[in-house]
């Protein structure tokens, strides 16, 4: 899907600055049938090799017996994994917040790289079409990024892959300012962009299973909130970003990114933090209550 969507917006405004603003209704007509097609398709059927629940399972009585014998039996107790790794209760509200918060800070700098990089390089004297450029590079960053977190997910954890982007968000901003100082707007506008899309492109996907890969149960209630979080930082990230450059020039924008990103990696050492020294103390206390009662 992210994939997908980074497609789309690098391909939005290469058509834009060769046929100019109509070629983009015309594009959204074109995509018009397909999604109509996704919406009106039934649901599609299963593979006909599965097996048929209703069907009477010759093996079923023999395994019912086999699972009463195993909880009748006292040594089943010490059998059973102890739940240090996963937390199958409700997870606190706190720690929602907290991923809620990182989220939006992730969403926030992407949406402000991504809304306003094309205006900031017209307003510092850049051409219009190099600033549309900057911008499809961008996107062309973020959709390449994307394709690649699939293989190093499986070299890399997801807290590793989160910590390595955020830090690359940080390094890309500071060279962002410096070459804006340096009046070297052309190098941010092409060399910024396609860094800043690479690491900024896990940041949404990674976030969203953060908790699942800690090994916490999330529900539906979670995820929305997390997904809250990230329309907020998506919507008054670029809004503030647009008072701040009206006000204070273009390159406002980039001080507004690095102070995000330095809080994008303060949150983030929280969560983790959290994640490791709160949530995960709760079976080894009960554990060990446990024990002292069978000691009494």
């Amino acid at each position: 899907m992210h994939l997908c969507y980074g497609v789309g917006a690098f391909i939005t405004p290469l058509l834009i600055s060769a046929f100019g603003v109509k070629s983009y209704f015309l594009y959204s007509f074109v995509a018009l049938p397909f999604i109509l097609f996704m919406l009106l398709t039934k649901e599609i059927e299963g593979p006909s090799h599965l097996p048929d629940l209703n069907e009477p399972d010759n093996n079923k009585p023999q395994i019912e017996m086999d699972a009463q014998l195993e909880q009748q039996s006292p040594q089943s107790e010490s059998r059973q994994p102890t739940a240090t790794n996963t937390l199958t209760s409700n997870i606190p509200l706190s720690f929602d917040l907290l991923v809620a918060c990182l989220m939006m800070l992730a969403t926030c700098n992407e949406g402000i790289y991504g809304g306003w990089i094309s205006s900031y390089g017209v307003m510092s004297g850049v051409k219009i079409d190099q600033a549309l450029l900057g911008f499809s590079l961008f996107w062309i960053s973020m959709t390449v990024g994307r394709a690649l977190i699939i293989p190093l997910s499986a070299l890399l954890s997801t807290r590793e892959q989160i910590a390595v982007l955020a830090s690359g968000i940080f390094l890309t901003v500071a060279l962002c300012n410096m070459f804006n100082f340096m009046h070297l707007y052309t190098v941010v506008l092409y060399g910024c962009s396609v860094m800043m899309g690479l690491f900024m492109s896990g940041m949404y996907p990674l976030t969203m299973s953060l908790p699942s890969s800690m090994g916490l149960k999330i529900k539906s209630q979670n995820t929305s909130r997390y997904v809250l979080g990230g329309c907020l930082g998506g919507s008054l990230g670029p809004f503030l970003a647009g008072l701040l450059m009206k006000s204070f020039g273009p390159s406002a924008m980039f001080f507004q990114m690095l102070f995000v990103v330095i809080a994008t990696l303060c949150v983030y050492k929280k969560v983790v933090h959290y994640s490791d020294n709160v949530l995960f103390q709760q079976p080894h206390a009960t554990a060990s209550g446990q024990k002292l009662q069978e000691a009494v």
